[in-house]
C-alpha cells in the first residue's frame, strides 16, 4: 500500500483501523508469530469474510455468551506473564514489534481460539522513578464508550481500536496490564474483580521511543 493509500484509509476508518491496514497488520502476525499455522487460520479467515458467512459468525456471537476461555495457563512468551501470555500480543503499526515511538499507534492482538470477552488495558511506567500507581489508561477509555468485545474464534484477531502514543507516553518502558471479562468493568473495580468476572489476565512490556 501507498503512503497516500494509507493516509486515505487512516481517514476513512476515523480512528478505527480500515480494512486494508486491518488486514496488513494482520498478514504481519500470522507470517511472523504464528508460522504456517497461523497463515492457514489466516486465509480461512479471510474465506469466511469474503463467503459473507452471517450464519457462522451469528453462532459464534452466540456461543460466546457461554464459551469461556479454559482455566489453563498458557505458556509465556517473552516478557508476557499471566493466564493470558500467548494469547494476547502487542505490536505497533509501524511494525516494529514491542518498541512505539510517539505518534505511533499500538495494536492488540489477541487469538481467539484461546480466549474472548471484553478487552481491558491500562500502562504503567517501569521506570523506578516514576510515581508508583500512575496509569495510562486504553480500555476503558475516557469517554467510557465500550471496551472491544472479543468473540470466541478460531485464530487471531486484531481489535479494530488502537491507542495512539501521545504526550502522556514519555519515553521509556512501561507494563502494559491487559485482561479479558464476562462483562464491561469499570476503572475502579479492576483490580479487586475476581475471578468470576475476570477471565485472564497478562502483562506485557512496551518500549516507548521519541
Amino acid at each position: 500500500m501507498t503512503r497516500a493509500a494509507r493516509e486515505i484509509d487512516r481517514i476513512l476508518a476515523r480512528g478505527y483501523l480500515g480494512g486494508p491496514t486491518h488486514d496488513a497488520i494482520l498478514a504481519k502476525v500470522m507470517t511472523t508469530t504464528t508460522g504456517a499455522a497461523g497463515r492457514a487460520g489466516w486465509r480461512l479467515q479471510r474465506a469466511r469474510i469474503f463467503l459473507g458467512a452471517t450464519a457462522a459468525m451469528a453462532a459464534a456471537a452466540a456461543a460466546a455468551v457461554f464459551v469461556f476461555p479454559s482455566k489453563q495457563s498458557f505458556t509465556a512468551r517473552g516478557a508476557d506473564t499471566g493466564a493470558l501470555a500467548g494469547a494476547v500480543q502487542l505490536a505497533c503499526r509501524s511494525g516494529d514489534g514491542q518498541t512505539c515511538p510517539v505518534g505511533d499507534t499500538l495494536m492488540f492482538m489477541v487469538n481467539s481460539a484461546m480466549a474472548s470477552g471484553y478487552f481491558g488495558a491500562y500502562a504503567e511506567p517501569a521506570d523506578p522513578r516514576a510515581t508508583p500507581g500512575e496509569r495510562i489508561w486504553y480500555f476503558p477509555s475516557a469517554s467510557r464508550a465500550a471496551p472491544p468485545f472479543v468473540a470466541a474464534g478460531t485464530g487471531m484477531i486484531v481489535l479494530p481500536r488502537g491507542i495512539k502514543i501521545g504526550a502522556e507516553h514519555r519515553p521509556g518502558p512501561y507494563r502494559v496490564t491487559v485482561w479479558l471479562s464476562r462483562r464491561p468493568v469499570q476503572r475502579a473495580e479492576v483490580d479487586t474483580a475476581g475471578p468470576e468476572t475476570i477471565l485472564g489476565r497478562s502483562t506485557m512490556r512496551l518500549v516507548v521511543t521519541e
